[in-house]
């Protein structure tokens, strides 16, 4: 958590960086291995192309796994960076909160895909409440 001061004008925003297979090292070792031996399985069978390209196709599914997301809470709304891009949301774009585990479900007012923003936060899922509890409009 990022405080500013009052006197400087600027606002209080809550932000941290994640990294899910940095969180259990030895099950990313396994993932891994779990990776390389299905992809030498396809090599052996199939030939160095299809094992490219289950390798590359393993790896694409996996980047929310292996990737680092950095997540940014301030009075404009959500921020999310990932490998693959950045999204902002406001905060009226949500409905309600939920605690799932380490995880914070922020749901959609709207009917969209995915239909919740889920926000990994070991360790911060109480400061994550509090700091959207007033922001939230739940009467909309």
């Amino acid at each position: 958590m990022s405080p500013q001061g009052p006197d400087s004008g600027d606002s209080v925003e809550l932000s941290w960086r994640v990294r899910r297979c940095a969180e259990r090292p030895i099950t990313c070792l396994f993932v891994i291995l779990l990776q390389l031996l299905l992809s030498f399985g396809v090599y052996t069978e199939y030939g160095a192309w299809h094992c490219a390209l289950v390798l590359a196709f393993l790896t694409a599914a996996l980047t929310s796994y292996y990737g680092a997301f950095s997540y940014s809470l301030d009075d404009e709304g959500v921020t999310v960076r990932g490998p693959l891009g950045r999204a902002h949301h406001e905060w009226t774009e949500f409905r309600d909160i939920e605690v799932a585990g380490d995880d914070v479900r922020f749901r959609f007012r709207r009917s969209v895909r995915p239909p919740e923003l889920v926000l990994h936060a070991p360790g911060r899922t109480r400061q994550v409440l509090a700091y959207s509890a007033g922001r939230l409009d739940t009467d909309a």
